[in-house]
């Protein structure tokens, strides 16, 4: 995480995990309403497993992780502003 703060000092770091969800909690915890987040990672990181999450349902596809390489695939293939029924947009 060193390399995060080099490039974005001040940067709120949460770690999180697709696979049981730990680390969703104080992800949810400071989204706010009326106002608009983003979600970047690269290809196959499990930002799409977060919005469903977040949303609390399966809107979006997703994959698992290949076991061949241990990587994720791309599944999404549009951008979009999704609204949080807590009124959040993510």
């Amino acid at each position: 995480m060193p390399r995060i703060r080099a490039v974005q000092p001040g940067s709120e770091i949460f770690s999180y995990s697709s696979e049981t969800g730990a680390g969703l909690a104080e992800i949810a915890a400071v989204i706010e309403p009326a106002k608009t987040y983003c979600l970047l990672g690269s290809s196959g990181v499990g930002k799409t497993t977060l919005l469903n999450r977040l949303l609390g349902r399966n809107e979006f596809e997703t994959k698992t992780v290949r076991l061949d390489d241990g990587k994720g695939g791309t599944t999404t293939t549009r951008r979009q502003l999704v609204r949080l029924e807590s009124g959040r947009s993510s």
